[in-house]
């Protein structure tokens, strides 16, 4: 197979990880920073050392902050948060040639425009869109260790034929066109990966979180059902297989941050432990809730996780609430 040209906007550990797997399928990569300071930085040590200090970047990696590396690319993925992709799309949009497919990273739900990150992408672009998802912590991934993750394409063909452009031994790529399905798993996961960490950080033990993340992936089928989702995409890596990394690794930023909620019981330290780090489950939190409401969908667990996030109400308080619902049935 011909190497393809590959672009990857977004230097944090994701965009960089990906970048290396991308040199190790055999692609031609170019990793897209938007600050030219950093792209000196990274090309002249060839280390990221903010995010990935232990990591060699190699000489075939080419590293740049001019946007124009877009127009010769046959494919781009896009490595930035879920919050900020409307933006980078505006800031992009020039040089993208229509033709070519883009692979959105992030995992969340835009909470501004209450939109899925693919409807999102649709309003600014008309290029082919597809969505990268499952279980997949950045450090791993640079460190070449086996990992297996989702592609998702409204085309099967084409998520099949993206998913070979991503595939190596160690980065196995399987094609789906569950594109609502992905996106409501990546984005749930991430806030019962909260409740995990405050389940961890309050030391209830693993009956407790096992039973929690029980309990979220019903919460999660159930909204990707009512959106049109297909249930077996919850049962995968997309579901299943993110949600217990995302939700038992100290490597989760989204667990970190529910478990020193859980340690603490402050609000105030635990965002002050988090600075700079981007907690995708916070944002998404939010509007999850507006969504369910929407789709009539009951999801204890997002609620109160949100309640404690955007709301005064004490944790204590919440814990008693989930412990006691009416549990007569499992659903």
């Amino acid at each position: 197979m011909k190497s393809k040209n590959i672009s990857i906007y977004g230097s944090g550990a994701f965009g960089t990880a990906l970048a290396l797997s991308c040199l190790r399928a055999g692609q031609n990569v170019t990793l897209i920073t938007h600050q030219p300071e950093i792209a000196l930085q990274l090309t002249e040590q060839r280390c990221n050392h903010r995010y990935l200090p232990e990591i060699i970047l190699p000489d075939s990696l080419s590293i740049t902050a001019d946007l124009t590396a877009l127009k010769s690319s046959n494919l781009i993925l896009l490595a930035t948060p879920a919050q900020s992709l409307f933006d980078v799309l505006v800031d992009l949009k020039p040089y993208l040639d229509q033709k070519c497919p883009l692979i959105l990273c992030a995992k969340g739900i835009d909470r501004q425009h209450q939109m899925l990150l693919s409807e999102v992408a649709k309003q600014q672009i008309t290029n082919p869109i597809a969505l990268l998802s499952g279980p997949s912590f950045a450090i791993e991934i640079a460190q070449n260790h086996p990992t297996a993750v989702m592609l998702a394409a409204d085309s099967l063909d084409l998520a099949i034929d993206l998913s070979k452009a991503l595939r190596h031994a160690n980065f196995r790529c399987y094609a789906t066109n569950d594109v609502v399905g992905i996106q409501v798993a990546g984005a749930v996961k991430n806030v019962i990966a909260i409740a995990s960490g405050i389940v961890y950080g309050r030391s209830f033990g693993m009956n407790t979180r096992a039973a929690l993340l029980s309990r979220g992936l019903a919460e999660m089928c159930r909204l990707g059902l009512a959106m049109g989702a297909k249930q077996e995409t919850f049962l995968g890596l997309a579901g299943t297989g993110d949600l217990i990394l995302t939700g038992t690794s100290d490597l989760s930023r989204n667990f970190r941050f529910g478990k020193i909620w859980g340690e603490t019981l402050s609000r105030e330290k635990t965002i002050e432990k988090m600075a700079g780090k981007t907690v995708e489950g916070f944002a998404t939190a939010e509007v999850l809730k507006k969504i369910a409401t929407q789709h009539q969908v009951r999801m204890p667990i997002c609620e109160n996780v949100y309640d404690l996030l955007y709301t005064d109400k004490p944790l204590q308080d919440i814990i008693e609430s989930l412990l006691s619902r009416q549990s007569d049935l499992e659903i």
